[in-house]
């Protein structure tokens, strides 16, 4: 005769397949009734906005980006993502996978910052090189010269304001001109009057 604590130890053929199934099978199935209601409710919001007519509300003030798809997808995806996560934990994974996605999002926002930084970081060490120089302030009238591009030669303008990054400059014929700090660093500047 078998008792009950050798019930539950021994690994019979029926046991097994009902692991495999509870630990397989189900979250396979979790995943795709995940999909199938993630189409089915991005549809049904989509079919929502469009009955309120949001896209046409949006294009009337000058929107033209398309949020009712945008909205749709947005469900969609996650719901997939709810799906994913139930899945995950069915199979025990959770921990795992939310430890690699904070990895992962981890390294999109050092990778966001560096590339902020980068263009940034040149134009705050000019400013601060603008200010040790004292070469002008607001409301000077300046002369820069040896700027290339489509500013080549010598410009005259007034010196509206001095911000952290940029210096915004206004010629005679008024068009207001906004120069990145590591650009005025590199060239002539000769302050003509306050």
């Amino acid at each position: 005769m078998v008792s009950l604590i050798e019930k539950l130890f021994i690994l019979t053929e029926e046991n097994f397949f009902s692991q495999v199934y509870f630990r397989i099978v189900v979250p396979l199935i979790i995943v795709l009734l995940g999909v199938i209601f993630g189409r089915l409710l991005g549809k049904l919001v989509k079919k929502i906005l469009h009955e309120i007519e949001l896209n046409a509300m949006l294009r009337r003030a000058d929107i033209t980006l398309d949020f009712e798809r945008f909205f749709a997808h947005s469900v969609i995806y996650l719901v997939y993502f709810i799906a994913l996560i139930m899945a995950l934990n069915q199979l025990g994974l959770f921990t795992q996978f939310v430890d690699i996605l904070l990895v992962a999002i981890l390294i999109v926002i050092l990778i966001s910052l560096f590339l902020a930084l980068f263009d940034s970081l040149p134009n705050l060490f000019g400013r601060l090189s603008l200010a040790r120089r004292k070469l002008f302030k607001e409301g000077d009238t300046i002369a820069v010269s040896g700027m290339m591009g489509e500013m080549t030669g010598r410009l005259i303008a007034r010196v509206k304001k001095i911000g952290l990054f940029e210096t915004r400059l206004e010629t005679r014929a008024g068009d207001i001109l906004f120069i990145p700090h590591r650009v005025l660093v590199k060239v002539q500047v000769k302050k003509l009057k306050s």
